[in-house]
């Protein structure tokens, strides 16, 4: 279990500290616009045959949170990976993915009871955000986000419970949300769907 908790006097304070599990950064991105809002669903994102970012509402592809973003596709598109390498590559482009939204992470793998939660994040409106990563190279049984079944997502709610029992009270928040993120890996493209309220 990670105890590498922050917390933050003020609520503007969690906007300056670093994204859990990256280098602190010298200056602030910037994007343009918010995050997804519950009901919507993302259209999706991945790399053209051009290198060029599809599907990224904020534009600027030079700052940290793409650079970071676009190492984590090429990694997830790379041949040879295991079942495990790929789920953690997986959580790694999710995450990455997020902060290009800016939307903070604040945990990965919380393993509880109930299972493991893998990604919580906070959005800039102080929503507090379970995500479940789902990776697949195929769709042979079916969509990633499809193994996401009754019985996962009430583990799930369980688990958050618990962390917020644990941790909610540290973490400045007026609601929560469960979020998916469903990775598909085909060839050397990755297409990424982001599915706010999912449950």
């Amino acid at each position: 279990m990670d105890e590498t908790w922050t917390v933050f006097e003020h609520d503007e304070d969690i906007w300056d500290a670093p994204a859990f599990g990256a280098a602190p950064r010298a200056g602030t991105a910037t994007a343009q616009g918010g995050a997804a809002t519950a009901g919507e669903e993302d259209v999706g994102t991945g790399f053209g045959s051009d290198g060029d970012l599809i599907g990224d509402e904020f534009g600027d592809e030079d700052d940290e949170a793409h650079t970071r973003l676009r190492a984590c596709m090429e990694r997830l598109a790379a041949p040879g990976l295991s079942a495990h390498e790929l789920g953690a590559a997986g959580e790694a482009a999710a995450q990455a993915w997020l902060a290009c939204r800016r939307i903070r992470v604040i945990g990965a793998n919380w393993r509880t009871r109930y299972g493991e939660i893998d990604v919580i994040a906070v959005t800039q409106n102080r929503t507090v955000l379970f995500i479940e990563v789902k990776t697949r190279r195929t769709r042979r049984f079916g969509a990633p986000e499809e193994a996401v079944h009754p019985a996962k997502q009430a583990n799930l709610r369980r688990a958050a419970a618990q962390w917020l029992g644990a941790r909610g009270a540290r973490v400045p928040h007026v609601a929560v949300r469960f979020d998916v993120i469903a990775l598909s890996v085909s060839g050397d493209g990755v297409d990424v769907r982001h599915i706010p309220g999912a449950f």
